[in-house]
């Protein structure tokens, strides 16, 4: 990649996405912990980790999780 493309926020954030719908977490992982995004785009981001760490603990217990999981 080039330099241009690596820190461009909107591109990070394309790929972060892509990333979780291709179900590849530790790469979406990678892509927020090591970059400063703008707050605007916090809430969105924090979304995709959540769902991101849910899906794995789900798939980790073999079910869906539940109110006290």
């Amino acid at each position: 990649q080039s330099d241009l493309l690596r820190g461009n926020e909107s591109i990070l954030k394309a790929q972060a996405l892509v990333a979780f719908h291709q179900a590849r977490y530790q790469e979406l992982y990678s892509i927020l912990e090591n970059h400063n995004f703008s707050p605007s785009n916090h809430a969105f981001l924090q979304d995709l980790w959540y769902k991101a760490r849910y899906t794995e603990a789900e798939k980790a217990r073999g079910r869906p999780l539940g109110a006290v999981d």
